[in-house]
């Protein structure tokens, strides 16, 4: 176990996740988690590979931003830790990440919890993303544990404000503040992201599902059958259990430039609206 003392040295160069966890739980048999600085190739031969970023701010400019007209940020009290949980299950779905009512419940047990550093994003009274931030005393710290949007409300924003609301409130706990994921954090200023981890686990198959040559850019509902086949090989893994990760990538000067424009115009109303 690394000393505080190291610790604070250099948070997110030591640990891949907050001090105080890192205490009460260890890595997995077979797991190693491996700092970008110390990696090389030849550690995940023969065994999977994924990587991660662990973010720090030091809070000395929390930039604001405000959710969308129609969202509104509300503190989230454990009274809807019900709905908290429905929302982490929907945005993990594909991940296998669930958790359930009384294990948020349970998170106020923890020596950590603030209720200030919870906060939810809400449309017409629903919950439609959420932070729930935390605070280590011992090590001084802020974290932000979770964050999520339900996939129809993203890209508008509300995860940057969720994250703005979080680190503005942790500012009157302390002077940094981490997290341990990067996809939603792009637009948050101040946040050190030379931080990448490692994790290599045991062998895994990799499948190519799927290789496409459409005979046209704009092939993506044409002849080609594009949107068709992309739409079977999702299905296939959504049902394997053992994909957790699926990547589209295209080749040559373009992926696709969209749909047949001739095609659609043949559209009725119903038919535009199915498509």
């Amino acid at each position: 176990m690394v000393s505080l003392q190291d610790y604070l040295a250099d948070p997110c160069g030591t640990l891949s996740i907050p001090y105080w966890k890192a205490k009460r739980i260890s890595v997995p048999p077979g797991m190693d988690i491996v700092h970008h600085s110390r990696f090389c190739p030849q550690m995940a031969q023969g065994r999977g590979h994924s990587s991660f970023f662990r973010l720090m701010h030091r809070l000395r400019a929390v930039p604001r931003f405000e959710p969308p007209p129609g969202v509104v940020l509300a503190p989230l009290p454990l009274e809807r830790a019900g709905e908290a949980a429905a929302l982490i299950n929907r945005c993990y779905r594909r991940s296998g990440i669930r958790v359930t009512q009384e294990e948020v419940r349970g998170w106020a047990g923890s020596p950590v919890y603030r209720p200030e550093l919870w906060a939810g994003a809400f449309a017409d009274g629903a919950l439609i993303g959420s932070v729930v931030g935390e605070f280590d005393p011992e090590a001084g710290e802020g974290i932000i544990e979770w964050l999520q949007v339900l996939p129809a409300y993203r890209g508008h924003g509300i995860a940057a404000a969720l994250t703005s609301w979080a680190l503005e409130a942790m500012g009157g706990f302390t002077d940094s503040a981490r997290n341990s994921s990067r996809n939603m954090l792009d637009r948050i200023s101040d946040f050190a992201d030379d931080n990448i981890g490692s994790v290599n686990t045991a062998a895994a198959d990799i499948t190519n599902l799927l290789d496409k040559i459409a005979p046209a850019l704009d092939d993506l509902s044409g002849a080609g059958g594009l949107l068709e086949d992309l739409s079977a090989v999702l299905d296939q893994v959504e049902a394997d259990p053992e994909i957790l990760v699926a990547v589209v990538t295209g080749a040559g000067r373009s992926f696709v430039a969209g749909a047949d424009i001739g095609q659609m115009s043949g559209f009725t109303a119903v038919e535009g609206k199915a498509f």
